[in-house]
């Protein structure tokens, strides 16, 4: 769920006035409302970027060994799930 957002003001506004989702699910929530308001979107898919890259700071990383990073993972996969209730059609 990484990503760089580009916004026209209008789409700024409706999101900031009315989207409400203030947690990291607003990675999905935002998008969903967006497009809810009649927002066009849109994706530029790109390869190369992994979870993590702790090589590049020159520590090494181990928390793909770590029972608790793959539990706050999974805590953060259901926030978005959450948010994304909202704009399911009923």
């Amino acid at each position: 769920m990484i990503a760089i957002r580009l916004m026209t003001r209008a789409a700024a506004i409706l999101l900031g006035e009315h989207c409400g989702e203030h947690s990291i699910a607003n990675d999905v929530a935002r998008s969903l409302h967006a497009h809810r308001g009649g927002r066009a979107l849109a994706h530029v898919a790109v390869d190369g970027l992994a979870y993590r890259h702790r090589e590049d700071y020159g520590e090494a990383d181990d928390r793909d060994n770590d029972p608790m990073e793959w539990v706050r993972r999974i805590e953060i996969a259901s926030r978005h799930a959450t948010a994304m209730r909202r704009y399911l059609a009923s």
